[in-house]
């Protein structure tokens, strides 16, 4: 109605990480950065689904994890 959803039809999948464990980040403060980016921007353009995935805690990640985390993004790339 007060604006233009130039963007609808497309979907996005945003991968974050974080130095907050996902869990802790998703049951203690309800993830804000998450909603705010969904809500606000990409749903306010007209982009839908929009798919999130959290990755962390980064900080100090033993090699095997980020070996993890970086097959697990290549993956989500390869599908796009």
């Amino acid at each position: 109605m007060w604006w233009d959803k130039h963007l609808t039809g497309k979907s996005a999948h945003v991968l974050t990480t974080m130095d907050t464990p996902p869990w802790y980040f998703r049951l203690f403060y309800r993830n804000p950065g998450n909603n705010q980016m969904r809500r606000t921007i990409l749903e306010f353009c007209g982009i839908r689904p929009v798919r999130i995935t959290c990755i962390g805690r980064v900080h100090n990640a033993p090699a095997s994890w980020t070996a993890r985390w970086l097959d697990k993004a290549a993956a989500f790339g390869r599908r796009a």
